[in-house]
C-alpha cells in the first residue's frame, strides 16, 4: 500500500510551505496507480538525469580560455564521436553503484598493505593507475 509523505520547501518564496507526495511500495503498485507509460517515462527521465550528472561531475570544472579548449580537445581525441558515456557504460550503470576516486583507491590500497594483503593492495594501485590514465 502506498505511503504519503509531507515534504517542505526549504528556501525561496514558499519556504516553510509543504506538499504531500505519494511513495509506492512496488513497481506494480505504481503502474496500477499512474500507468505503465508514466512509470517508464519517470524512470527513463531519472536514469538520464543521473547519468547526465555522473558524466558532468567527471569533467574538469572551472576551466576557461585555453585550458578549456585543451580539455575539450583531449576529450575529442579520446571520444571522436563526442559520446562521453558509451552504450557499454550505460549497460553497466547502476543507480546505487558509486565510482571510486583515485584517492579512495589509494587509501584502500594503503589499508590493504597495512593489513599485509599485498596482492589486494597491488590490484587497487593498478585500478587507480588505470582510472587516472582514463581521465
Amino acid at each position: 500500500m502506498a505511503q504519503y509523505k509531507v515534504q517542505e520547501y526549504k528556501d525561496g518564496d514558499w519556504k516553510g510551505f509543504r506538499f504531500t507526495v505519494k511513495e509506492f511500495d512496488s513497481a506494480a503498485e505504481a503502474v496500477d496507480s499512474i500507468g505503465e507509460a508514466n512509470v517508464l517515462a519517470l524512470l527513463n527521465q531519472q536514469v538520464a538525469s543521473r547519468i547526465r550528472a555522473k558524466v558532468k561531475n567527471s569533467l574538469p570544472k572551472g576551466l576557461s580560455g585555453d585550458d578549456l579548449l585543451t580539455a575539450q580537445s583531449r576529450h575529442q581525441e579520446k571520444h571522436p564521436d563526442g559520446v562521453l558515456f558509451s552504450q557499454e557504460d550505460a549497460d553497466k550503470w547502476k543507480p546505487d553503484a558509486r565510482d571510486l576516486t583515485p584517492n579512495a583507491l589509494f587509501k584502500q590500497a594503503q589499508a590493504a598493505f597495512a593489513a599485509g594483503d599485498t596482492d589486494k593492495g597491488t590490484d587497487l594501485l593498478r585500478q587507480m593507475k588505470e582510472l587516472m590514465a582514463a581521465n
